[in-house]
């Protein structure tokens, strides 16, 4: 508060601006305490000691600062530490039995997506091997992309056969889409059940 006070004042009375302000400078270097970062640190590492009791682990001494100024935290719950990484592990048809045609599809559409990857993307692309992957990319090619927003709350893939499943000279596209359970099953009409494609029923829907 005191050095714009100071600052206006010494500008209005003598006219000199750069005067003026160097003295604000130096009146706020003066109204600084010498120790206060040792003092601001040693407060941060007596609330860093304080939640170390209510077993919290402080990673960062600023982290406890921007803790106090909270007043809302939303937190995810997680039962172990975790390392920031996805592993995929099944792949599953309506039956819960895993597809590979399941994992397929939804490595071409992690794959093929040309927005930001997250860790789901990643994961399912870590999951098929590099020789499968030389395959699938030998079989489609890309066509379009309708991203991601938060209106339709899911993103696809437009991609090209390349002629194997309708046959030589007939191409054939396929779109891929994934996103909130919901709104994709909303949108299904049929589904594939043992190799078949049959019509998804309500009860089927949300069974």
């Amino acid at each position: 508060v005191m050095v714009p006070i100071v600052f206006m004042i010494n500008g209005f009375t003598k006219d000199d601006w750069e005067a003026a302000f160097l003295l604000g400078i130096a009146v706020a270097v003066g109204l600084t305490p010498e120790m206060l970062p040792m003092v601001v640190s040693a407060n941060l590492a007596r609330g860093a000691v304080a939640m170390s009791k209510r077993k919290v682990v402080v990673k960062r001494l600023n982290a406890i600062q921007n803790l106090g100024a909270m007043d809302v935290l939303c937190t995810d719950k997680t039962g172990t530490l975790t390392e920031d990484r996805i592993v995929l592990d099944r792949y599953l048809d309506v039956h819960g039995d895993d597809d590979n045609e399941v994992l397929e599809y939804g490595y071409l559409n992690s794959h093929f997506q040309t927005g930001l990857k997250n860790l789901m993307d990643q994961a399912v692309i870590d999951r098929v091997d590099e020789a499968e992957e030389v395959v699938v990319d030998a079989r489609f090619s890309m066509v379009d992309e309708i991203p991601f927003d938060f209106a339709r709350r899911r993103m696809s893939v437009v991609l090209n056969r390349n002629g194997i499943v309708g046959g030589p000279g007939r191409p054939e596209h396929v779109m891929i889409t994934k996103g909130a359970v919901e709104e994709v099953l909303g949108l299904c009409t049929h589904m594939t059940d043992r190799g078949q494609r049959v019509e998804l029923t309500e009860q089927l829907r949300w069974h």
